[in-house]
Formats: C-alpha cells, structure tokens, sequence
C-alpha cells in the first residue's frame, strides 16, 4: 500500500502504517520530508548500551525519515516479529 505524507500528522499515519504492518503488507511512504510534526519541542531518547552513552535529539536533528521510522517502531507488538514487519516499511522522501 501507498502512502502520500504529504500534510498529514506524524502519529496519525504512523498509527495506520502499523496496522497494516501487523496484517503483513507491505506499506511504501512517500513525501516524508513534508510530514506534518506538531509538537516541535519534543525530544527523542536513545541509549548505546555503553557507560555515558544517553543522547538527546529534537525533531530537527533526527529528520523526518527517522522520526517516522521509530514512530511505528513503538506501535508494533513487542515481541519477535517487530524487526520483521519494520522491514516491510518503505520510506522515501
């Protein structure tokens, strides 16, 4: 399935991409460099596993590609299928 990015909400399609991700179809993006982010405050947080290894990012440097990416990342189940389905995900900008 095709989705147009284009002046739509990063949570709303993410929550649509997900459900089609969990029913096994592939999903393609397209336009994600003109998604529309509301809240530009909001901070992602990551860890490397390593002592001192905790990184703060904003939207800003993240990009649109990959806020997106870990937007329907944490809708999927958690469980051993999640890497599987994020492979069905297409992004282009």
């Amino acid at each position: 399935m095709i989705f147009n990015a284009k002046k739509q909400r990063l949570g709303r399609l993410a929550s649509q991409v997900a459900k089609l991700l969990i029913n096994g179809e592939k999903v393609e993006i397209n336009n994600i460099s003109e998604i529309e982010q509301t809240s530009k405050n909001k901070i992602y947080y990551s860890h490397s596993g390593y002592p001192g290894g905790f990184k703060k990012r904003t939207y800003q440097e993240l990009g649109p590609k990959k806020a997106f990416e870990k937007a329907v990342f944490g809708m999927l189940p958690k469980n051993k299928l999640r890497r599987q389905r994020i492979k069905n995900l297409i992004i282009h900008d």
